[in-house]
């Protein structure tokens, strides 16, 4: 059977540090070159990537062919690892298996890690010693990258502008796992004999594991005062700009179009910046502590969070919708308890007007957030308010490694704790084995009374406090909600749900 005709990308560095791109075109026996042009001239690898597929759509359609005198190759002939890399990318995409997410990451690695290191070499010439050269090459890069940041000007990628940042332990061994998998069709099309990169002794020692224990009741609540602390605090421009704001609505009487107009920004801006006040005592409840209150009261991934959009939230049904998520059991209705109901009303009532299909929990942008958004501008300041007010109180800082999975840990151990039963919960957090939810997230606090513990999480969740004010339940601020609403959020949230022992 003939080899299927394959177009890969080439990549030729020049000496005043430019790239000219090119294609080789491997067809019936063939090898020929397609020279596309320089980066100076406007092309870069998403151009290059269209061309390249225009090209292999005309191959397969019989609408190109090369040349006669084009160079003719043994059709086993040895492909370097940046081609078979090509390929075995190409191949991934194409698989409806494998999820976007990661098909992103293996780009990111292949891009950023190893085709500028193997990408010219051939399968059969990286060895052992080649990958310990890479792993080198990653830490003599790191010790760069954080001498730069200890003297105040960080490295920057010269193509994207953005800032570089070190490469851990488990992240060098999952791109040596990247590597192993393209390698692998290197063994299986007989160019190579062994596969060294499978080898354990190409990986790197695992790093010490932080402590990935779970939030106390009293560590999530200063994550959420901090949250509201962070969220009611603005740039000195903005609290300028809102000022004027006020005086053109309260004072002037002037419509939003008129005032974005004067101002020059959209009416909804403006309507935005009519609220902005700093205030740390403000009661409203602003974009970080809704983000963290839902990773808390409803523990979702951080993933499936960043996808979620308005139409997603349903407030009069107390619930939102997981609809797409790592796997098939993630894809879910999660029920809102009464707590986050408060402070999601409060956050949409809040917050500017935005269209259905636009994300729920935007950045300052309006752009959609990412996992690492989240971390770097969300939970690392919160967590460093939160220890500062600890300290100023005399408290303990919370020394748990806190990530945005931290707090789906600590809701599962929360409702196993406040006495829900195991499938519920399983249901809850998208869990396909019922022993994932109990045995790895369950960790409930040895040495605490159970049943005080107990009514201190469902007191949190607000789901055995039906006929308490709403401005008297502890963690909450919001307007108020119809009585039927707040009737059928505890009744879903907490009294069918839960087995009390």
């Amino acid at each position: 059977m003939p080899r299927q005709p394959k177009v890969q990308i080439t990549r030729d560095p020049r000496a005043d540090g430019s790239v000219t791109f090119g294609l080789r075109v491997r067809i019936a026996g063939g090898d020929e070159r397609v020279s596309l042009g320089n980066e100076s001239e406007g092309w870069d690898e998403s151009r290059v990537e269209k061309a390249r597929k225009q090209l292999l759509a005309k191959i397969e359609l019989g609408l190109w062919s090369p040349r006669p005198d084009a160079r003719a190759v043994p059709g086993d002939a040895e492909p370097t690892f940046r081609e078979l890399a090509t390929d075995w990318l190409e191949a991934r995409r194409r698989n409806p298996a494998i999820r976007p997410r990661t098909i992103e990451l293996n780009e990111w690695q292949l891009r950023r890690y190893l085709a500028p290191f193997f990408g010219e070499l051939l399968p059969s010439q990286i060895t052992r010693n080649t990958i310990k050269e890479y792993r080198q090459r990653i830490h003599t890069e790191n010790a760069q990258i954080r001498d730069a940041e200890a003297s105040g000007g960080p490295l920057r990628d010269p193509r994207s502008g953005l800032r570089l940042r070190t490469l851990g332990n488990d992240s060098i061994n999952k791109s040596l796992r990247t590597l192993a998998s393209i390698l692998d069709e290197a063994e299986d099309g007989g160019w190579i004999d062994r596969n060294v990169a499978r080898e354990r002794r190409t990986r790197e020692p695992l790093e010490r594991r932080h402590n990935r224990g779970v939030l106390d009741l009293d560590e999530f609540s200063a994550l959420l005062e901090a949250a509201r602390q962070i969220d009611n605090r603005h740039l000195p421009l903005t609290v300028e700009r809102a000022e004027q704001v006020r005086l053109l609505r309260d004072v002037a009487g002037l419509s939003w179009k008129e005032i974005g107009d004067r101002i020059g920004v959209a009416p909804t801006t403006a309507i935005y910046l009519h609220g902005c006040r700093d205030d740390e005592a403000a009661t409203t409840c602003g974009v970080r502590r809704a983000i963290i209150a839902t990773l808390g009261f409803a523990g979702p991934r951080v993933g499936e969070l960043c996808l979620l959009d308005n139409q997603d939230i349903n407030l009069a049904r107390a619930r939102f919708s997981i609809r797409d998520s790592k796997t098939d059991a993630g894809v879910r209705l999660v029920d809102i308890h009464p707590a986050l109901l408060d402070e999601l009303s409060s956050y949409f009532a809040g917050r500017a007007p935005a269209t259905m299909d636009a994300p729920a929990f935007p950045t300052r942008a309006r752009t959609r957030r990412d996992r690492s958004n989240v971390l770097q501008r969300v939970v690392h300041p919160i967590v460093a308010r939160a220890n500062a007010m600890r300290a100023e109180r005399d408290e303990p800082p919370i020394l748990a490694h806190v990530t945005p999975h931290t707090f789906r840990r600590t809701y599962i151990t929360f409702m196993v704790a406040a006495g829900y039963d195991l499938p519920y919960v399983q249901a809850q957090v998208g869990h396909v084995d019922p022993t994932t939810t109990l045995a790895i997230y369950a960790q409930l606090i040895a040495g605490h009374d159970r049943d005080q513990l107990r009514a201190e999480i469902r007191s949190l969740l607000g789901v055995d406090q039906p006929s308490q004010d709403a401005a008297q339940r502890p963690l909450r601020t919001r307007p108020e909600t119809s009585a039927v609403t707040s009737l059928r959020s505890n009744q879903k949230a907490g009294n069918g749900r839960a087995t009390h022992r």
